[in-house]
């Protein structure tokens, strides 16, 4: 193409320089023969000519940089079409596939439909799977937990572990069963080892569904008052590691009992407005100490032998849900409740209480109010006395999930946001005591009054050595002494005792009242006390302790020295050891009150004394109380003297 445009360009300037001759006049073109200079002649016209040449040659120039940028566009054009050529290519293969998985989709869809058609009813989903799970079904659940407990008091320094296992039986679509073991391996305590696991069983109940809004439970039940025994008080619920005070180590309430139970619930408004109620029978409450009613009894477990209430007892709980879902206000339950019982004698509790949880998105919190009021007995009380309580916690917690602060960094952040800080405050009012009489201890009685559920602590100046009795006094310290809670307390002189070391011997004389049942266990007889007449007169707490088969070892020449006290509650005692006159004794064991040479000595109710003695010969001297009635109903012993 470039040189058919150069020739003709060319063929084109020929043909211009023609023309361009044969127009010159031929006057220009003749020789000297002419009028003017022929060298001038001739000049205007070939400058003329020479400039249409230039301008003719510039434009050629022109023209051949056009043709040369188009060519170099059209081979750009032509890289372009071979590229969109394969591009299109490529989207036709991709058509293909398309085409081909379409064809494949509409195939799976066409047998997708077939399978929904041939789908079972609902009733026929059912029947299938209770065929595959089976006509009963069983389930094991429940949790565990550790802990370590370090209480420097009490000296304990432990880990310790619970186990509860919940056993779930489901006969048939109105019957089902469940049952609660607990076991626990105990940390013991002051006084216990602590070695052993123990095991309980505080739920076990049939449950029968008698339509889709009543429901009958019986045997052994979370008691269904307030809102957290039954809902709850499980470890693996409760946010807090203990219980609130209320339903904790100041329980104001059985926390189980034994008896049946109607409830159901029912939707009375919108989605989310329901109310659900419990009304219930069981065997009443039960205290410790039994029969023995005082204030500051605690709370026992459930009661399974219902004779110890003489009567039954009934309580009542009704809960409402008053905001509907669509409120966006979150879930409130308000509650009430009261249970009411004989729980000895004719002798009643009554009690009533009201709660409230509310959760709403992070925030969940929850509190309770209870009062109590038990009827106490004629054992040392005026009449119409009773032992009132009043218990109260809130709780509040907050998930942590919405918050991330930029300088914790990511990692930490991940940690916070599965944390909910949570916040308790409970308290319990009980007006009953625990007074224990320590007579070594000359400070204000009122110092040894405390909680009954917990322990007291006070401290003293010992300044008078002797041997002292301490006891319990709380109303009515009689029955607590008979049931032997005293003990002895020894203050040695600051410089020992006048006469040197000695084989020392421990002794408490006491009295019990009443016969032991088949376990071996005394229930004191509160009127065989009032009169003085004990069934039992011990030593060491315990018959013939300390008999023929049972000695207490002595040495022939080697000084003996016996602490005695006397913890009654009643009768005097009159010590004496057989084929011995003692060197010396302490009365109420101080040295500064000593007698000499003296056979036997009368120790009061509360008293005490240090005796001490040596013996010449070996064999077995016996040790009594020459109140021969006494000695007849168990207080005698032995001390076998050996070289």
């Amino acid at each position: 193409m470039r040189r058919m445009s150069t020739a003709r360009f060319g063929n084109a300037l020929v043909l211009l320089f023609g023309l361009v001759v044969a127009s010159i006049p031929p006057s220009a073109l003749a020789g000297s023969g002419g009028a003017s200079d022929p060298s001038d002649a001739g000049k205007p016209a070939l400058g003329k000519v020479l400039r249409e040449l230039q301008r003719l040659e510039a434009d050629r120039k022109r023209e051949d940089q056009q043709i040369k940028l188009m060519q170099v566009e059209r081979a750009q054009d032509e890289k372009e079409i071979k590229v969109l050529e394969t591009e299109v290519k490529q989207v036709e293969g991709q058509n293909q596939k398309l085409q081909t998985a379409n064809q494949q989709l509409q195939g799976q869809t066409q047998e997708l439909q077939t399978k929904v058609a041939s789908v079972p009813s609902s009733s026929q989903f059912a029947r299938a799977l209770e065929g595959y799970s089976g006509t009963h079904q069983f389930l094991l659940a429940g949790g565990a937990a550790g802990n370590f407990i370090y209480d420097r008091r009490t000296n304990t320094n432990t880990f310790a572990l619970q186990v509860e296992p919940i056993l779930l039986y489901h006969v048939n679509d109105w019957l089902a069963f469940e049952a609660t073991i607990k076991a626990s391996f105990s940390p013991g305590g002051p006084g216990t080892l602590g070695s052993g696991a123990s095991f309980d069983m505080p739920v076990a109940t049939a449950q029968i569904f008698l339509n889709d809004y009543m429901e009958l439970v019986t045997g052994i039940f979370d008691q269904p008052f307030g809102d957290f025994y039954e809902t709850q008080g499980p470890f693996w619920v409760n946010r807090m590691i203990t219980a609130p005070l209320p339903y904790g180590s100041e329980a104001l309430i059985t926390p189980t009992d034994l008896g049946a139970q109607l409830r159901g619930g029912l939707q009375w408004g919108s989605l989310g407005q329901d109310v659900d109620y419990t009304a219930w029978v069981s065997n009443g409450p039960h205290f410790t100490l039994f029969p023995q009613a005082v204030a500051g009894n605690a709370v026992a477990g459930v009661n399974n032998i219902s004779i110890n209430t003489h009567g039954k007892a009934f309580g009542g709980r009704i809960r409402v849900y008053p905001l509907p879902v669509d409120s966006k206000l979150g879930r409130l339950e308000v509650g009430a409740s009261t249970y009411d019982g004989k729980y000895q004698d004719g002798m009643w509790l009554n009690s009533w209480g009201v709660d409230l949880a509310y959760h709403r998105g992070n925030l969940q919190a929850r509190g309770e109010y209870l009062e109590t009021y038990r009827q106490m007995g004629p054992m040392g009380f005026p009449a119409n006395t009773a032992d009132n309580r009043q218990g109260w916690y809130v709780q509040a917690g907050y998930f942590l999930t919405g918050v991330h602060p930029d300088f914790l960094g990511a990692t930490l952040n991940k940690y916070l946001t599965r944390l909910e800080p949570i916040v308790r405050y409970s308290g319990v009012n009980q007006r009953g005591i625990v007074v224990d009489d320590v007579h070594a201890a000359q400070i204000s009685p009122e110092r040894f009054s405390g909680d009954p559920m917990n322990s007291v602590g006070y401290s003293f100046k010992a300044e008078v050595p002797g041997v002292y009795a301490y006891h319990c006094s709380a109303i009515p310290i009689l029955d607590h002494i008979g049931s032997g809670m005293y003990g002895m307390m020894i203050v040695e002189p600051k410089s020992g005792w006048p006469n040197g070391k000695a084989d020392e011997v421990t002794l408490v004389e006491s009295e019990f009242y009443g016969l032991p049942d088949q376990n071996n266990f005394i229930v004191g007889d509160h009127e065989k006390m009032v009169e003085g007449r004990p069934d039992f007169v011990v030593f060491n707490g315990a018959v013939d302790k300390y008999g023929l088969s049972n000695p207490i070892p002595i040495k022939v020449g080697d000084l003996v020295r016996v602490f005695f006290v006397n913890a009654g509650p009643n009768l005097t005692s009159a010590f004496h050891v057989a084929g011995v006159l003692f060197s010396t004794v302490y009365r109420s064991g101080n040295p500064a009150d000593a007698l000499r040479g003296v056979n036997t000595l009368e120790v009061p109710p509360g008293d005490g004394a240090v005796f001490e003695f040596k013996v010449n010969q070996p064999g077995d001297y016996s040790f009594i109380d020459l109140n021969r009635a006494h000695q007849y109903k168990g207080a005698a012993g032995v001390f076998r003297a050996t070289p």
